[in-house]
């Protein structure tokens, strides 16, 4: 039979939500931590780099309401 062992320090009992992996997770939904959302969307300098924000955060739509809609202007930007 295996031995478990917990650290207290390291568990927390009783929270409504709880930060895990830059999400913030409770027992109804999940959402992106704010401000690593504010951190991994810097300010892009050219077209070149808000391409490339573009399409690394795709996996992120479903954390930003309307983000398609949000998006469309930066498209328009890109292929123009």
């Amino acid at each position: 039979m295996n031995k478990l062992f917990v650290k207290l320090s390291k568990c927390s009992f009783g929270l409504q939500q709880i930060e895990y992996l830059g999400h913030i997770v409770s027992g109804d939904w999940v959402a992106m931590d704010q401000e690593k959302i504010q951190a991994m969307w810097p300010i892009p300098q050219n077209v070149k780099k808000l391409k490339g924000i573009l399409g690394l955060k795709g996996h992120q739509k479903r954390f930003i309401k309307k983000y398609l809609s949000l998006i469309v202007p930066f498209q328009i930007i890109t292929k123009g």
